[in-house]
């Protein structure tokens, strides 16, 4: 399943009732849980469909950031259990699952404007490990379908990378 890019409208923190230990109390905690609205990028302007979710990365959002998650009410469930949480109210709505940084938040990103490809303009390559040509083929046969997916999620992560230039600095 497909990402949904959201919109944040809001943000609220979440004050956990917990015991924190004297070791604890100094340091800056990374996640924090908070209670999100956001709306679908592509409802914006068209209706008022707003969300309010949990999400433990509420330290990244604030209002206007663009983000991308599940969206647990149009996905199509196979687990009789899992519809019924879904129907009793149980599930979410949304999964919040990342922040988008930089140039993956334009809009014209996923069109591929602006002449020629972004893979030409890129100047840095991702190295990759040497894969055993057994394994590869096993790998191939079990999936049963081609590597379109594939293909998409290591475009998508390459956009990732062009728009973050910290995680890029990282990397090799």
């Amino acid at each position: 399943s497909r990402f949904t890019r959201y919109i944040v409208l809001g943000k609220e923190a979440v004050v956990l009732d917990t015991h924190t230990s004297q070791r604890k109390i100094g340091h800056r905690v990374k996640q924090r849980v908070a209670l999100v609205t956001v709306a679908r990028e592509c409802d914006l302007g068209v209706n008022d469909d707003q969300t309010t979710v949990t999400t433990n990365i509420g330290y990244l959002l604030k209002a206007g950031d663009v983000c991308v998650g599940y969206d647990l009410r149009t996905v199509q469930l196979v687990d009789e259990d899992a519809e019924s949480m879904r129907e009793k109210g149980l599930l979410p709505d949304v999964v919040i699952v990342k922040k988008l940084y930089g140039a993956a938040t334009a809009a014209d990103l996923d069109t591929g404007e602006g002449g020629g490809s972004k893979q030409e303009k890129r100047i840095w390559k991702l190295q990759r490990l040497d894969v055993d040509v057994a394994e590869d083929l096993k790998a191939k046969k079990g999936k049963g379908k081609g590597d379109d997916g594939d293909d998409m999620d290591e475009e998508d992560f390459y956009r990732e990378m062009d728009a973050d230039k910290e995680m890029r600095a990282a990397i090799n």
